[in-house]
């Protein structure tokens, strides 16, 4: 006698509260991850011991997007990444145990894994540690900004919460060989070295383009989701350019952006102009766009969620731009379509959509690894 496929699921079925302890993603299909089980309040706040002994049960749960038991109508909810589950984070999930006990624990493994069919997410702890890290910091613009430093101890001791009791496993060295074919990462990042020349390239290319005239002539420069700065940095010790770098993030731990001592010795021998930082995010809204007016030009070396915000500007304002795009983010923006309808998912499909907007766009290839294609908008 056959059983159907939804009662088998059902039997083995349970729903839990349980707290991210880890997680690796594996890809968009598949992501192991380590759940603590936990009781919760209204409030979802974990509460406090009872001496039930599934409180203290960690378990291992796998989500497998082609499994038989992911419903498939929350597939725009499968962690496709880390960030898509953080660690400490509290959720709610629906398990399928592979065989037929239900109970959280054996006698022959402690620890069985089950696979996830659908889950929640009841609390998000990036969100403390964001309204952490955003006290008493106020950019310049009585915006309030985000304190690098702070984020990412109030995230590590999330982490440490749960996991400080856990012996950290030796790992094993293997040596590099010559012989190691190397693969193609004409679609990563860059390793460090590359990174650290990015910005000497591109302002390299910026200055060579529009020419040395357009960065000296007092001019104000818009070097957006600048990160460090170094983008500032390298069009001020060429052209003693004045860059405004916008980001949200403040890099040190004090209340305003620091720069390396190298770098602030080396604007001052050329007498070059500190770059500025507002702590803000950039994006299409009248304060955003009156610094646009009142700038010369637009840069942004890696951008990411505010790639497109940049080039809109640009040709809202009639300012020149220039940017190297980077992350597609396709599942933040799936309403991104090219003319024909096809909907942007990979790198390629983001440089035509961003080019669709204006046949004046113009695209450069610059000669660095990682993502290196420019696009140029100038409206002179």
């Amino acid at each position: 006698m056959q059983v159907d496929k939804a009662d088998a699921v059902g039997k083995n079925m349970m729903e839990k509260i349980a707290i991210v302890i880890r997680r690796r993603s594996m890809g968009k299909n598949l992501l192991f991850s380590h759940l603590k089980l936990i009781t919760t309040d209204d409030d979802g706040n974990e509460k406090k011991r009872t001496g039930d002994a599934t409180e203290d049960t960690i378990i291992q749960a796998v989500f497998r997007r082609h499994s038989p038991v992911w419903e498939i109508r929350h597939d725009n909810a499968f962690p496709t990444k880390n960030s898509a589950l953080p660690y400490g984070a509290v959720i709610k999930v629906q398990l399928h145990c592979g065989n037929n006990e239900t109970s959280l624990a054996s006698s022959e493994n402690d620890c069985p894994k089950y696979e996830v069919i659908r889950w929640f997410m009841l609390m998000d702890p990036r969100a403390e540690a964001l309204k952490d890290a955003s006290k008493n910091i106020k950019s310049e613009e009585d915006e309030s900004g985000i304190s690098q430093h702070l984020y990412f101890k109030s995230r590590m001791n999330q982490f440490l919460k749960y996991n400080e009791s856990q012996e950290r496993k030796e790992r094993k060295v293997k040596p590099l060989h010559e012989d190691i074919p190397k693969f193609d990462n004409s679609m990563a990042h860059g390793d460090k070295k590359h990174k650290a020349m990015r910005a000497k390239l591109f302002a390299a290319f910026l200055v060579d383009l529009f020419g040395p005239q357009m960065f000296q002539d007092n001019p104000l420069i818009l070097d957006v989701a600048g990160g460090k700065g170094m983008l500032s940095l390298e069009l001020s010790l060429r052209c003693q350019s004045q860059c405004t770098i916008i980001d949200p993030l403040i890099r040190g731990k004090n209340d305003t952006q620091q720069f390396t001592s190298r770098a602030m010795k080396l604007i001052k021998q050329v007498n070059g102009r500190m770059p500025t930082h507002l702590a803000q995010f950039f994006g299409l809204n009248e304060k955003c766009l009156k610094l646009v007016r009142q700038s010369t030009m637009l840069v942004g070396l890696h951008p990411d969620e505010c790639t497109e915000d940049i080039l809109d500007a640009a040709l809202l304002t009639n300012k020149p731009a220039a940017i190297i795009p980077c992350c597609v983010f396709a599942s933040l923006f799936p309403e991104r379509k090219l003319k024909n309808g096809t909907p942007v998912c990979s790198y390629d499909d983001f440089l035509s959509y961003l080019m669709e907007k204006d046949d004046r766009i113009k695209k450069f290839e610059l000669p660095f690894e990682g993502k290196n294609q420019a696009l140029v908008f100038d409206p002179r």
